[in-house]
């Protein structure tokens, strides 16, 4: 049987240019979506091996749609300088690996491959080993070729990105539509597409156009039948029976375009590989050069040596390509791109690269008086470990250097740019490092160098063992709360269709803002930045009780969050192991803190916020320990208000703290003037909320939002805070006044924050500024205190492990709290240790505390009494 691949160029170059970073040539042409495009196209060819290959491409001209319908795509804007420079670069390349290509004015590359597929099917093409009818695979950036997938047609695409690539085939289709592909065109005709500006019929989603097309043959077959369909769609249908027919015709991929075709000419050549080898050095393409050549047969080891020789030519280096492995600093550069590696290595005179990690590199990155330097070093050790090799302390990331320094100055990026060469980028890192250190080495900078060595850097490695031991996740429960969650929001969204008398995309706001505010004559009191009548969730807050279909739209959205955002990202990021392994960033945030993502799981719900029907704990019962095991959590208490206390010396909040009072029920008593022992819950939420919006800078207008009060009254709240806590008033006002005389801001150990706009003329740009002053201190330093925390942890476990037939670890960290997995018979004794070094890393003027919990799961996790 045969293969035929038809490349859909323009979409695959499209989808490209938006998945990739700008990168150029060494030339500075922009090569970002051909890289992208290429990288693609070998990706099809390893997996398919094709017997012939053609690649479509549209013209400039105006195709027959646009004759049609005059506004067919109208709503896009015109295609960025740099992405028209590459369409020509993209058909060179084509060109230098000899596949046939075709265009024709009038028409889109989708009707080409239409034509195509027709012809093949309707040929009597056979090859001399099989009988059988030859398969057709279609490349292609977007799905609206997937109306040609049939028994021996499938669309292969990008799902997300470019490197997560997924074939549709027949079955694949009706599990994402509900329908046959030869269906999608009538599917699009009801619907339509707004990419294309195509218009559809109003008020007909996704789900509706399926349903009707699962009863009917077609969209033709829907309008014999009109009588038949129920009343809220048979109007919306025969209100738009022209548009819907119009619809048709521009989605339908024509067949029968007239061009010159021979199956003969789309036979895939020999590959010419001196050709291909020149053109990419020009374009930088060396990875790409090393897939091609690896394709037809070229040796590994001589790919390696062209990797490095070609690099280094086009770069005019002299250097010698040998590294120093007695070398007391080295940076180095792994890369794994479609399964092949690469190591590059820069002593600061030499570059070495290979294909592998020899023996000698290994030993070096064992060897604890070398100082290794990586950019994003966490990542690159992590790509490192999965070949076996350790990598230990010294270590140095200029990008976490340029975080603590930076403050504003421009520092160059390297080694992101997927355009540079490993050498180029190996030794960009080395001689940034140099700069760097020469900053961390004046006297100004003193504390950021204490931060840099003995916090963030011994930080990395904490980091790492977390992410590569994950946290066990019970995928049957996830699946049973994934499928519950989504049979509520389907009842919630049927519930919805019935009170607003028809079907609506939820997701859409603008379909809703026309639901609320057109035809319900809601009010309308906020616009977004496109001047479109907002729906956000602060608008449909306000307007809880003014009709019942609000309570129903903030559950449905709540629902469809705790499902997309938390149950099917989790699910979606499950490994082989029955583990998650999320990403802890250390550079992503001002204050230093961490963020966490793939997935994020510091924000995943605790439960008692106000949710609906009691589901958003649910997700922390699918974090569970193994079996022997147990969760242990040590949260730090009220971190930011013992922080608060301690920057402003506050006399009633420090003995708040030292009496070990419950700060919010104190705070009430304070700003009600009643005992504690009086103290409503309502007053201790009031109280509770005045404490952290201190923290923030919360205005009078922010805090009656939040408490849904008039302004008056919370400016009075806020101030009967500030006659209670004087010194917590005092300290805001310093911290502004320091921002102000210097620039910025600092935390207890000395990290940085510039604050540009103290002095802006702008109010809002001002206040805005003003709250980052006082927040930064106090946040910041809460970060700087946890992670102490975990670097110290980190010891407390090696040791504790090291008598242990059961190791525990530190799994997770949740901002303010740690959780570790521990064996069960252990956590008692762990916990004690774990609690001892927290409360013990700072000496503030108030006392630490941290609350211990432990249980099988992390929602159900009980109090650890002493």
């Amino acid at each position: 049987m045969s293969t035929f691949l038809l490349v859909d160029g323009n979409s695959l170059l499209h989808r490209a240019y938006h998945a990739l970073p700008p990168l150029t040539a060494p030339d500075g042409r922009p090569t970002g979506a051909a890289y992208g495009f290429t990288s693609m196209l070998l990706k099809a060819l390893n997996k398919f091996s094709p017997d012939y290959l053609v690649v479509a491409f549209d013209t400039r001209a105006p195709t027959f749609r646009h004759r049609q319908f005059a506004d067919y795509k109208i709503q896009r804007p015109k295609l960025d300088k740099e992405l028209i420079s590459q369409i020509d670069l993209v058909k060179e390349i084509v060109d230098a690996f000899g596949f046939r290509r075709y265009e024709a004015d009038g028409y889109e590359a989708d009707d080409l491959i239409g034509t195509i597929v027709k012809r093949i099917q309707e040929s009597e093409f056979k090859t001399q080993e099989s009988r059988d009818k030859s398969q057709v695979v279609i490349l292609t950036g977007d799905l609206d070729l997937l109306q040609l997938v049939s028994d021996r047609v499938k669309v292969y695409t990008p799902r997300k990105g470019l490197s997560n690539m997924v074939v549709y085939d027949v079955q694949r289709v009706r599990e994402r539509y509900k329908i046959p592909p030869e269906k999608l065109v009538d599917y699009k005709a009801l619907v339509g597409d707004t990419s294309d500006n195509i218009p559809g019929v109003k008020g007909v989603g996704s789900k509706t156009a399926s349903h009707l097309l699962s009863l009917y043959r077609d969209l033709f077959d829907i309008y014999n039948h009109l009588d038949k369909i129920p009343g809220r769609w048979r109007a919306k249908l025969s209100s738009c029976r022209e548009k819907a027919l119009l619809s048709r015709e521009l989605a339908y991929i024509r067949r029968n375009v007239d061009f010159p075709f021979s199956l003969k000419q789309c036979l895939v050549p020999q590959i010419r590989l001196n050709k291909i080898k020149k053109l990419f050095e020009n374009l930088g393409f060396h990875s790409l050069f090393k897939r091609v050549s690896l394709g037809v047969g070229e040796a590994v080891a001589k790919q390696g040596e062209l990797f490095v020789s070609s690099a280094s030519r086009r770069e005019g280096s002299v250097y010698p390509t040998a590294v120093s492995f007695k070398s007391r600093e080295v940076s180095f550069l792994a890369r794994e791109e479609a399964d092949e590696f690469c190591l590059a290595l820069c002593d600061g005179y030499r570059v070495s690269v290979y294909p592998d990690v020899p023996a000698e590199a290994r030993a070096l990155f064992n060897n604890e008086e070398v100082e290794k330097i990586a950019l994003d070093a966490k990542e690159q050790i992590k790509l490192l470990s999965g070949r076996g090799v350790l990598v230990k302390p010294p270590l140095f990331d200029p990008r976490i250097a340029v975080g603590l320094l930076g403050r504003g100055e421009k520092w160059e990026e390297t080694g992101s740019r997927k355009e540079e060469t490993a050498v180029q980028s190996v030794r960009k890192v080395f001689e940034l490092k140099k700069k760097l250190q020469a900053k961390l080495d004046l006297e100004e900078n003193r504390q950021e160098k204490e931060l840099f060595y003995f916090l963030e850097m011994p930080l990395v490695f904490v980091l790492l063992a977390m992410e590569q031991r994950g946290i066990e996740v019970d995928r049957s429960f996830l699946t049973r709360l994934g499928k519950e969650l989504g049979e509520r929001i389907a009842k919630t969204e049927k519930m919805i269709y019935e009170m607003v008398g028809e079907e609506i995309n939820l997701n859409s706001p603008r379909q809703l803002e026309e639901i609320l505010f057109d035809k319900l004559k809601l009010s309308s009191f906020k616009r977004t930045p496109t001047r479109q009548r907002s729906t956000d969730e602060s608008v449909l807050k306000k307007l809880k009780g003014s009709h019942p279909v609000i309570e129903k739209i903030l559950k449905y959205r709540w629902l469809f969050k705790l499902k997309s955002t938390y149950v099917d990202s989790i699910l979606e990021r499950l490994g082989a192991d029955g583990r998650v392994h999320p990403t802890f960033n250390q550079a992503r945030t001002a204050t230093g803190r961490l963020s966490c993502q793939d997935p994020n799981l510091q924000n995943i719900p605790r439960g008692g916020r106000g949710g609906y029907l009691g589901m958003e704990e649910n997700v922390r019962k699918a974090f569970i320990a193994p079996e022997g095991y147990k969760l242990l959590s040590a949260d730090y208490s009220q971190i930011e208000l013992r922080l608060v206390a301690h920057f402003s010396k506050d006399e009633r909040l420090l003995a708040s703290f030292e009496k070990d009072q419950d700060i919010h029920t104190a705070t009430a008593a304070r700003i009600f003037n009643c005992f504690v022992g009086d103290v409503t819950p309502n007053q201790r939420h009031v109280a509770k909320t005045v404490n952290f919006g201190v923290i923030y800078g919360m205005s009078a207008y922010g805090l009656s939002e939040e408490l849904g009060i008039d302004q008056h009254r919370a400016k009075r709240f806020i101030d009967q805070y500030f006659n209670q806590y004087p010194r917590v008033k005092k300290f805001g006002e310093e911290k502004i006044e320091e921002a102000r005389r210097y620039g910025f801001v600092k935390t207890l150990w000395g990290r940085k924050r510039n604050i540009p706009d103290i002095n802006s003329p702008r109010d809002y740009i001002r206040s805005g500024a003003e709250r980052m002053a006082v927040n930064h201190p106090v946040q910041g330093t809460a970060a700087d205190l946890i992670k102490k925390a975990m670097v110290e942890i980190a010891d407390l476990l090696t040791k504790f492990n090291s008598r242990s037939k059961n190791r525990s670890s530190l799994i997770l960290q949740i901002h303010d709290e740690l959780l570790f997995e521990v064996p069960q018979d252990q956590v008692r004794e762990l916990a004690k240790k774990v609690k001892g070094v927290m409360e013990s890393v700072a000496d503030l003027a108030v006392p630490l505390k941290v609350d211990l919990t432990v249980g099988d799961n992390w929602g159900e996790m009980k109090l650890l009494e002493e």
